[in-house]
């Protein structure tokens, strides 16, 4: 091998090494910075327990009307009355389970004081994302 070679096959080694090295300086040194925890309401956890095992019944139970519901809809004998029924019965499930869950924060906000339930309800769009896993998170 010739040196004029020699020398270019370097110069391409160590230019590898400077943006090798480069590349793990920049991600050494600029990581993001943690997001800051946010301050726990306190809350009775036992009674918090209690209603979300009634909220889980009522939407299991919405649920399963649902699927009723689909099934019916897609039934080779389909009669629509048997449908309007069952999505009578579906929406007083939903409004049910509806009515239980806004209950529920009603009574939890009557416990607290306005800067908690500042703090509380300012996030509650973005919390119902992290319970729920088949809606998208926002980050």
């Amino acid at each position: 091998m010739n040196k004029r070679w020699k020398n270019v096959l370097l110069l391409c080694s160590l230019l590898f090494n400077v943006i090798l090295a480069g590349f793990i300086i920049y991600h050494a040194f600029t990581k993001p910075l943690p997001r800051p925890i946010p301050p726990r309401i306190p809350t009775n956890r036992e009674q918090l327990r209690e209603k979300h095992r009634e909220i889980s019944l009522k939407r299991s139970e919405f649920i399963e009307y649902k699927q009723r519901f689909i099934d019916a809809l897609a039934s080779s004998d389909f009669k629509e009355a048997d449908a309007r029924i069952l999505l009578k019965e579906l929406l007083e499930k939903q409004n049910d389970l509806e009515h239980t869950i806004c209950s529920n924060l009603i009574e939890l906000r009557k416990k607290m004081d306005d800067e908690q339930a500042g703090k509380f309800f300012s996030r509650f769009p973005h919390r119902t994302r992290e319970f729920d896993p088949k809606l998208p998170r926002r980050r």
